[in-house]
């Protein structure tokens, strides 16, 4: 009976909150609370990208006689529970071979969020993965529809719309550019 007792209070004591940091918002290495830019293995554990881009530098470059696997090029391992995975980490600001490049090997940990306008896909998400958040193709797409005349229509059956011509000159196509000089020499 008194096992028992004992049991139950151990138990108890278990189940206290002695004021640790949770799991799921903080990094693992650091034990600060995960940044926006955090990163999610595999495995499913997370850290802030700087502390798991130093420990993958650390993994890549520095040899430990101890260790007995050897990673490949395209492979990291999770440093808390020590899981090989075939994927590298996202690209974000220098490259480093081996850690966040090639780019056929890195993690991409957004999905794309381009909804189509036409289609058979009409007011679906993209959902490919990519590393920001539109896709490749997706993105030259938005880029292609921001390089466009900034004149602003003021007749015909797209008044107040914006010209998206090709720019010619000082943000402006040829048609604008070449009002606005009538314009001013006037």
């Amino acid at each position: 009976m008194n096992d028992i007792v004992s049991c139950t209070d151990f138990l108890d004591m278990l189940n206290i909150d002695d004021g640790n940091v949770d799991e799921d918002n903080c990094c693992l290495i650091s034990q600060e609370e995960l940044m926006p830019n955090y990163i999610t293995l595999l495995c499913g554990h997370t850290f802030n990208y700087e502390c798991i881009l130093n420990e993958a530098i650390h993994q890549k470059t520095k040899y430990n006689p101890l260790d007995t696997t050897r990673l490949r090029l395209n492979q990291l391992k999770c440093p808390y529970c020590r899981v090989v995975q075939n994927k590298l980490l996202p690209k974000r600001g220098e490259k480093i071979y081996g850690v966040n490049s090639p780019e056929k090997y890195c993690m991409r940990p957004y999905k794309c969020c381009y909804e189509f306008k036409s289609g058979k896909r009409k007011g679906c998400l993209c959902d490919k993965e990519s590393y920001e958040t539109m896709c490749v193709s997706h993105m030259k797409i938005t880029e292609k529809k921001d390089n466009g005349c900034s004149c602003v229509l003021i007749s015909g059956k797209n008044k107040g719309n914006q010209c998206m011509g090709s720019i010619h000159q000082e943000g402006l196509c040829k048609r604008h550019f070449t009002m606005s000089k009538k314009v001013s020499v006037k």
